[in-house]
């Protein structure tokens, strides 16, 4: 049986019990390697979901829906939170909320009535004349 559960040969009489020791931590820290990962890969998900769902700031709790959703069911939530907003960017007309909050429109004022032009001064008009020797 533990041959076939774990992919090995069944234990010998000469394995030491150091040797199933070692398989067992090996194991154990190959599972603790995959947990960790799965759990980063997890935060990721729902982290970037926040951020988007935030940026795009979608209205009537959508935001929360998607969050539960992708926290509740880990990689399905966030699958189909991709799709959905990938068909949401291919439609034609559509725009999505974060082009529409950060889009300006510039009016331009209306020239003041007839103004007269200010008269200009040549600089070099003002100037004093620089002397190098003041007894000259």
């Amino acid at each position: 049986m533990w041959g076939l559960v774990a992919g090995r040969p069944p234990p010998t009489p000469t394995s030491t019990r150091t040797d199933l020791m070692s398989d067992q931590f090996s194991d154990l820290v190959r599972i603790a390697g995959i947990t960790i990962l799965i759990t980063l890969l997890w935060a990721a998900s729902v982290a970037f979901t926040y951020w988007d769902t935030h940026r795009r700031r979608p209205g009537g709790g959508k935001a929360l829906v998607w969050l539960a959703l992708v926290a509740l069911l880990p990689f399905i939530g966030f699958l189909a939170y991709l799709f959905f907003r990938a068909i949401t960017l291919s439609v034609p007309g559509r725009t999505s909320g974060a082009d529409l909050k950060t889009r300006r429109e510039t009016a331009l004022k209306a020239s003041p009535a007839k103004r007269s032009p200010m008269p200009t001064l040549i600089a070099s008009d003002l100037a004093m004349q620089t002397v190098a020797d003041p007894k000259q």
